[in-house]
């Protein structure tokens, strides 16, 4: 007998067992290669030195500030809506022809514009109407009978179209009611 035939065949499951070392042997390689690949594509292991920062000099001009964003006022500013409203009801009063507001910071300008047969102690009280008006809507602490202080300064003109000014007056923050002229 001779050699070959003395020997046997490996079984089946011998077979598998070495199909499947090959078979993991050969995709461990190719992770291996795939690995090293990618890895020289990689900046954590790339031997070539950084290039320098640039170097900032004197003459190396500043980059321009960035512009600030819109102060807002420290007060309330009336809006056109509530103007709109003011002036529509001082035009209801009888013998009140036009009415003007004009906000200036924390002093409001106030102006009526009156027929000719208003008196002048009828214009003083359309002026504190107007005021006690703008205050309520405002918020600028609620007026009452003197109408009363508040954080606005009220200048307040009362003429006729013929440039005759009736009333004219004041109200300061800290005042409790206009003083006239």
């Amino acid at each position: 007998m001779n050699k070959a035939e003395t020997q046997k065949k490996p079984s089946w499951i011998v077979r598998a067992f070495r199909s499947v070392v090959v078979f993991f042997s050969g995709l461990i390689v190719l992770i291996v290669a795939v690995a090293m690949v990618f890895g020289a594509f990689s900046k954590k292991d790339d031997p070539r030195p950084e290039p320098p920062a640039p170097r900032v000099t004197a003459t190396t001009p500043e980059p321009p500030p960035q512009p600030a964003a819109p102060k807002q006022p420290e007060y309330r500013v009336i809006t056109k809506y509530e103007m709109d409203a003011v002036l529509a009801s001082m035009n209801q009063y009888q013998g009140v022809r036009e009415s003007r507001i004009v906000q200036e910071g924390k002093t409001f300008k106030l102006a009526l514009s009156v027929s000719l047969g208003v008196t002048e102690a009828e214009a003083r009280d359309l002026g504190d109407s107007f005021v006690r008006q703008v205050k309520g809507i405002i918020n600028d602490t609620q007026p009452t009978k003197t109408i009363g202080m508040g954080s606005f300064s009220y200048w307040v003109i009362v003429g006729t179209n013929g440039n005759k000014v009736l009333a004219q007056g004041e109200k300061w923050p800290e005042s409790e009611s206009i003083r006239w002229k």
